[in-house]
């Protein structure tokens, strides 16, 4: 799959532009090993929730999109958050968000 993406995209090589977005994501994540999940574990969904140490959790989610023809062509994104979701009694949230994150909904 990726070998043949990388030639389809060598062999339709034109003008594209490239944007890098940097989008804060403050309170999503904590370090393990200074902490654990915080209690109760809905605690975290407030909006003023935040880590004891953010100084050592990722804070900003940088996104790379290449655009051709008003479309976008490609895109990467970094976010340093495994995705563990506290317990089995939570459903607020799941495992997949870093998924969820990246589905094309145009």
């Amino acid at each position: 799959m990726i070998a043949r993406v990388a030639i389809e995209a060598a062999t339709d090589i034109s003008p594209a532009e490239v944007r890098h977005i940097k989008s804060p994501c403050e309170g999503l994540g904590i370090n393990r090993e200074d902490e654990a999940a915080p209690e109760p574990a809905d605690s975290a969904l407030l909006e003023n929730w935040r880590p004891k140490k953010p100084e050592r959790t990722d804070t900003t989610c940088h996104v790379l999109t290449i655009r051709k023809d008003d479309r976008v062509a490609g895109f990467v994104s970094s976010f340093g958050c495994h995705p563990v979701v506290c317990c089995a009694l939570t459903t607020y949230l799941h495992g997949d968000f870093c998924g969820v994150a990246v589905i094309d909904y145009s």
